[in-house]
């Protein structure tokens, strides 16, 4: 058995003829309007502008390389942990 879908105006209730994207404060809702409110939505409406333009990265700084150790901490470090373990 065929349905039919009829999408009506979410402001009167008469058929919309198309559903609307609106965002506001980070959250997107939708809304099916007729021509009678779309032309209303769109007669106080501006075109969205291109934001700023992109600026350059700053650049990463380098990381620097840890010296080694030298062998008398080594030699000192062994010997801590020869004195631990007995």
């Amino acid at each position: 058995m065929a349905q039919a879908l009829l999408v009506v105006c979410d402001v009167c209730g008469s058929p919309a003829v198309q559903t609307v994207t609106l965002k506001v404060a980070a959250r997107s809702y939708q809304k099916d309007v007729c021509q009678t409110h779309l032309d209303e939505m769109v007669q106080g409406a501006r075109a969205p502008r291109r934001g700023r333009p992109r600026t350059k990265a700053a650049p990463v700084a380098t990381r620097k390389t840890s010296r080694r150790k030298s062998s008398a901490k080594r030699k000192t470090s062994a010997a801590a942990r020869k004195r631990a373990a007995s």
